[in-house]
């Protein structure tokens, strides 16, 4: 009877997780972070078959006790930082904070302007980062 909570429990976690990872790559978040969900979910799948075919039983004592900690830690440090995020959701940072109604930021600026020095360069056939040539060769 235990064994069978075990196995439901793990399915269950296996499918929410993946799940969450589909519902993220969907999204289109601009990071890889869903491959973490998937991980999550392949990994309580494997317990799930682990509890069904009672691999669980058959390991060293001493090898389940350190599993136990390790998954007991993992969900404690899961459950710690899931929290951290969801109580951040609705504060609102300094005013004086925000670069983005300030203009162009500085790196912007300086990737627009290797970009353009890039292309001058491959333009007039110099090597990157000799513009100052480039500049110098062209009449005013």
């Amino acid at each position: 009877m235990r064994k069978a909570a075990f196995m439901i429990l793990w399915i269950i976690l296996a499918v929410v997780f993946s799940l969450y990872g589909f519902f993220i790559y969907a999204v289109r978040s601009g990071t890889r972070f869903y491959l973490v969900w998937m991980f999550m979910g392949v990994l309580c799948a494997f317990f799930a078959i682990a509890a069904r075919f009672h691999w669980w039983s058959q390991l060293p004592g001493i090898l389940r006790k350190i599993l136990i900690v390790l998954i007991i830690l993992f969900g404690c440090v899961f459950l710690i930082v899931e929290g951290c995020v969801l109580t951040g959701f609705r504060k609102k940072g300094k005013d004086h904070l925000d670069l983005r109604e300030q203009g162009n930021l500085f790196g912007q600026r300086e990737r627009r302007d290797h970009r353009s020095e890039s292309r001058d360069c491959r333009r007039y056939g110099l090597r990157a980062g000799r513009r100052k040539e480039l500049h110098q060769d062209l009449p005013d």
